[in-house]
């Protein structure tokens, strides 16, 4: 929510007007005989109309000099008093504890120093003042860190906005959301009932009540996705309040027309989309399904394959089983064998000794045996041996 132009009407000027009267219907009912202070009132109409209903005093404060100036000539005649300074310092040029009830409509989200900002305005109150602050809820409208709105130097969530301002004010506080309304209520019959709002264009009637039936089931209404928060500090018998505009039934006839148009629209196209997706499920699961027969034929063949390997094991196992005994048999056999050589060595062994004697015995005696002898000998032998 920017700054409304209201020296003409803007281009939605229902639209605008319901948009920045919503924040200031809230306090309405809390400032009758009170002191105000209404901090970064832009050109005024907030103060004007806090004036208007009931206020003793109501002071508004802008940093914009020429802003204040255009705040004296729309609403000057309301008996609002407008002064330029910064809300930042607001304690030095106002006083303390001066104020019943402080005011700051989406103020704190272009400030660099938000709790300094947050001490000024307890510092300017007094000791039992109400505070009534608003905050946008900047990451519905720019979602993404990159994003954000050029005139506002952060942006908060709920969590973000209650912790700061309960860390200075305290926890004595109602908490609002803010964001569009649906339904029937009922207007003044006749426009001059529509009270001006000093010189400016915007014409009001303070509704004194009405009924909010909760939204639990069509994308009910919650922190992330109101247009802004809302705290009311101190204060007793709080009811939240509206900025609403009336409109004839044909008008309501062509907006849900043109609703339900949309509706059917999303419904064909979310249709569409779903029969999409289904076909891609489809041609999914068929090459799922494909490659699941794949793998299974594969696991049966690995399955197959496994099974060979293992019988070829075991056979080998056997086989080595096999020539590990034959083997064993063959070296006892070896060993059996060179035992039984060894006992014919060492038999031989004992002949050739036995033998040896006599030969050299034979050697030693055949010196004295004449020759004729020997070749009767040896002659003989032959005869008998072949």
């Amino acid at each position: 929510m920017e700054r409304l132009d209201l020296d003409m009407k803007p281009a939605h000027p229902l639209e605008e007007a319901a948009i920045h009267l919503a924040r200031y219907a809230n306090i309405l009912n809390h400032i009758k005989d009170k002191t105000v202070l209404d901090l970064a009132c832009g050109k005024g109409y907030g103060s004007a109309l806090l004036m208007q209903y009931g206020a003793k005093k109501v002071v508004g404060v802008d940093i914009s000099v020429e802003t204040i100036e255009k705040a004296k000539q729309l609403f000057g005649s309301t008996g609002a008093e407008y002064i330029a300074g910064d809300a930042q310092t607001v304690a030095q040029l106002l006083g303390e504890s001066v104020f019943d009830v402080v005011v700051s409509i989406e103020t704190i989200e272009h400030v660099q120093d938000p709790e300094a900002l947050l001490k000024t305005m307890k510092k300017v109150a007094k000791e039992d003042a109400i505070f009534y602050i608003t905050c946008p809820n900047d990451y519905w409208y720019f979602p993404t860190e990159n994003e954000s709105n050029p005139f506002h130097i952060r942006k908060y969530t709920f969590e973000d906005f209650s912790k700061l301002t309960q860390s200075v004010l305290g926890n004595a506080v109602s908490w609002g959301l803010g964001s569009t309304v649906w339904g029937f209520g009922t207007a003044p019959l006749y426009s001059n009932e529509y009270q001006p709002l000093g010189t400016s264009w915007m014409r009001q009637y303070r509704s004194e009540g009405g009924l909010i039936i909760e939204n639990d089931s069509t994308l009910p209404l919650d922190t992330s996705n109101c247009s802004f928060y809302c705290g009311i500090w101190n204060a007793s018998n709080i009811s939240f309040s509206s900025g609403v505009f009336p409109f004839g039934m044909d008008a309501y006839k062509k907006i849900f027309e043109a609703i339900e148009y949309d509706i059917i629209s999303q419904l064909r196209d979310d249709n569409d989309a779903l029969r999409n997706r289904v076909q891609e499920l489809e041609v999914e699961f068929r090459r799922k399904t494909l490659f699941l027969m794949a793998a299974d034929s594969e696991n049966k063949i690995l399955k197959e394959s496994v099974s060979k390997l293992d019988l070829q094991k075991d056979i080998l196992q056997q086989q080595i089983h096999k020539n590990a005994r034959q083997a064993e048999e063959e070296t006892f056999n070896l060993n059996k064998q060179i035992i039984e050589l060894n006992n014919k060595v060492n038999d031989l062994s004992h002949n050739v000794d036995v033998m040896k004697i006599g030969y050299y015995r034979y050697l030693r005696m055949s010196k004295y045996v004449p020759v004729f002898a020997k070749k009767l000998v040896l002659k003989m032998y032959h005869k008998f041996h072949g």
